[in-house]
């Protein structure tokens, strides 16, 4: 079945996933029971996505189909491709819809097994993923359109080093001090924005600060006490 790419916006991120997922998954075993999608972006708009499955496996067959995998290299190198291929067709046509150059590269994927558990891990970059302006940046545009999670499902997008969230139009997420989350079933089509700034310096130094200046307090009423004994 041919799917429109062109007519989905937004949503397309969750074609890619469910399309990368199906790659990871083509491995003769049952579907993943977790998943989690990790987004770390970069001071330069960059972002590298972090895919990773976890796969309870019953029976002896699905174990011995994951160990397979988890000891071919190739197979995993293929994984690797396919899923960079993936993504790599939907940066294209989100980079079309917003008037800017994206690209994926450097997949990798590995897998291992666990007594009864399979992981797969798949990584690859995607440049050009958010907006820098002068000390900010801004994801969310290839979200437009909303965004569709199943159950067992997290989808994070972590600050660049020494970068805060600044504010974030985020339906349904959980927003910390660092990094944006949601956590399936989640199912919405509004548009998303995040911006990350830098954290202020002056914050930054005050831990070092306070224990200077506690430091020179406690001398001072260790002083004080020492003159009046």
């Amino acid at each position: 079945m041919e799917v429109d790419l062109t007519q989905m916006k937004g949503r397309l991120i969750t074609f890619a996933v469910a399309a990368a997922l199906a790659c990871a998954l083509a491995t003769g075993v049952a579907a993943a029971d977790t998943t989690e999608i990790d987004v770390q972006v970069e001071e330069d708009g960059d972002a590298v996505w972090t895919v990773t499955t976890e796969t309870a496996l019953e029976t002896e067959d699905e174990r011995q189909g994951f160990q397979r995998i988890a000891d071919d290299a190739d197979r995993q190198a293929n994984l690797a491709e396919d899923t960079r291929a993936q993504f790599a067709a939907f940066a294209e046509r989100a980079g079309e819809h917003v008037d800017r150059e994206m690209t994926v590269s450097d997949g990798s994927a590995s897998a291992s097994l666990d007594d009864d558990v399979g992981t797969t891990v798949v990584e690859f970059t995607w440049s050009g993923f958010g907006v820098v302006d002068e000390g900010s940046v801004t994801a969310g545009d290839v979200f437009e359109g909303g965004l569709s999670l199943d159950e067992g499902t997290t989808f994070t997008v972590h600050a660049p080093a020494g970068y805060v969230v600044a504010d974030a139009d985020a339906p349904e997420a959980d927003v910390g001090e660092s990094s944006v989350a949601w956590t399936g079933p989640v199912d919405f089509e509004d548009d998303v924005s995040i911006t990350f700034a830098e954290a202020d310096a002056d914050d930054e130094g005050l831990p070092g600060f306070t224990a200077a200046v506690a430091a020179i307090a406690f001398a001072a009423f260790a002083a004080g006490r020492r003159v009046t004994r």
